[in-house]
Parts: C-alpha cells; sequence; structure tokens
C-alpha cells in the first residue's frame, strides 16, 4: 500500500469518527477558546509564542481575580478562627452534637463553604490541561489545518486563512524553544517561585500554636508543623519535575501564573508581610 493512499485512508477515518458527548464539551468549552484567544494573542504581538503565552496568563488570572482573592480571604479566615475552635471543642467535648452545632455556626460566620480555598485550583485545571493539548498540536503533533478549523467563524473573517498564523508561529523566546522540553532556567525559577508563594501563604497564616491539643479521646494532638514541610517541598519539587519533563510553553505559563499569584498576595496582605518581615517572624 503506498503512502498516498495510507494518509487518504487516515483522513477518510478522521472524517467518519464520531467524537463522543464528552470531548466535544471539552473542545467546545475549553480547547476551542483556547486555541482562538491564542491566535488573537499570536497576531497581536506578531507570532511570538512566548509574549502571547504571558498575555494569555495574565487575561486567565485577571479572570480568576475575584474568586481568588476570595479563597486566600476565605483560608486566612480558617487560621484566625483556630483559637475560637479549640474553645468551642472544650467547651462542649462532652456533647457532641452541641459541638457539632456550634462548629458549623462558626463556619458560616466565615464564609460557610469548607471547599472554597479550592475553587481557584479547580478552575486552574481545565485551563491547564486545555492550553498543553493547544501547544502540543501547534508544535506540530496535529496538522495545523485540522487546528485552523477550529478557529470562530468570526474571527476568518478579520485574520483571513488562520493556518499560516499558527504554521508561522516564532517558538523561541529568550533563546528558550518553547515547544522543546528539558529547559533547567524555566524548571528553577519556576521551583522558586511556588516555594515563595508557599513561604508567603505561611506567614500570612501564622506559625502553629505550640500548646498541645487534645484529640475527642484525650489523648493529646501530634504536630503536624514537620508534615506541613514536607508536603511543601513535595510540591515544590512536583512542580520542578513537571515543568521539565513537558515543553517550555507550559513551563512559561506556571511560571507566569505563580509569579502573578506571589504579587498578587504580596499586593493583598502588604500591610501583614511587611509587619512580620520587620518583627523577624
Amino acid at each position: 500500500m503506498s503512502g498516498e493512499t495510507i494518509k487518504a485512508a487516515v483522513v477518510a477515518t478522521q472524517k467518519t469518527a464520531s467524537p463522543s458527548l464528552i470531548s466535544i464539551v471539552l473542545n467546545e468549552i475549553i480547547y476551542r477558546p483556547i486555541l482562538n484567544l491564542l491566535v488573537v494573542l499570536l497576531i497581536i504581538t506578531g507570532g511570538n509564542l512566548g509574549f502571547s503565552i504571558i498575555l494569555l496568563t495574565l487575561i486567565l488570572r485577571f479572570l480568576m481575580l475575584k474568586p481568588t482573592l476570595g479563597a486566600n480571604k476565605y483560608q486566612k479566615q480558617m487560621v484566625d478562627i483556630q483559637p475560637r475552635l479549640k474553645e468551642i471543642q472544650e467547651k462542649y467535648k462532652d456533647d457532641p452534637e452541641k459541638l457539632s452545632q456550634e462548629t458549623m455556626k462558626l463556619m458560616k460566620e466565615t464564609g460557610g463553604w469548607p471547599l472554597k480555598g479550592c475553587l481557584v485550583m479547580l478552575l486552574q485545571i481545565p485551563v491547564f490541561f486545555g492550553l498543553f493539548y493547544v501547544v502540543r498540536d501547534i508544535s506540530g503533533y496535529q496538522n495545523h489545518a485540522v487546528m485552523a478549523d477550529q478557529i470562530y467563524s468570526f474571527l476568518r473573517h478579520f485574520i483571513g486563512d488562520p493556518t499560516i498564523w499558527i504554521s508561522n508561529i516564532q517558538p523561541t523566546f529568550f533563546g528558550i524553544n518553547l515547544f522543546e522540553k528539558w529547559d533547567i532556567v524555566l524548571t528553577v525559577v519556576a521551583a522558586l517561585l511556588m516555594f515563595a508563594q508557599l513561604q508567603l501563604t505561611t506567614m500570612v497564616s501564622g506559625q502553629p500554636q505550640k500548646t498541645k491539643q487534645k484529640l475527642p479521646n484525650g489523648q493529646e494532638m501530634p504536630d503536624m508543623s514537620w508534615f506541613m514541610k514536607i508536603m511543601n517541598m513535595f510540591l515544590v519539587l512536583m512542580i520542578a519535575m513537571f515543568v521539565y519533563s513537558t515543553p517550555s510553553a507550559i513551563g512559561l505559563y506556571i511560571l507566569t501564573s505563580t509569579l502573578f499569584g506571589v504579587v498578587q498576595y504580596i499586593i493583598q496582605y502588604k500591610p501583614l508581610i511587611l509587619a512580620k518581615l520587620k518583627a523577624g517572624k
């Protein structure tokens, strides 16, 4: 069988294949919007993929700014109510029903939804994977003509043939090929920014109390501060390994998003951070 025959068979299979409902939904609400936005940014930046990804990241983070600020505030409140929560536990330790009622009442006063702090992370997951597949396809794993079919018709009216813009992307950004993996510079910078973000979170939240707390059965609660430190270091290492093993375009997105988070956190809690730095804590 000739190469042309194989190619024709593959094209025919792609045309007749029926995508699942889930893949259609994910394509329409995640992949396609990100691809179209990236193409617009590529036109604005003259095809520079690095600046386009930075702009894309900033746009997405600004869109999620309000829920992010709310999540940070909620996490801080959860730390601040620990003394009150301990008082309730001591006061109603012999009345489980009353303990549950008072605990829920206190939670409602602080925002009422325990998963609120995870909201921003959950929102970023589909965006991250959408960008991952867009970058993968642009870098050559998928025919650019197939990707061009994903461009909205109204956008085609302004930009013309989208294949031209997709095919003429400039992947080099300050000496880094954003289509390639194993970039040590991005890896180190992303890891340092993640470490800084975790340190700021610890600084704002405060150090765990040294007083021994007791469990309902009367036993002392173990000190978990060491466990949190290990988890933070594990998270930093995990981010570093992920950035190192994925296309540098994804690493640039993670780096920019983390930097945005650090700056946002500093602005949100500037007085408290300055006060703790002056106090040497």
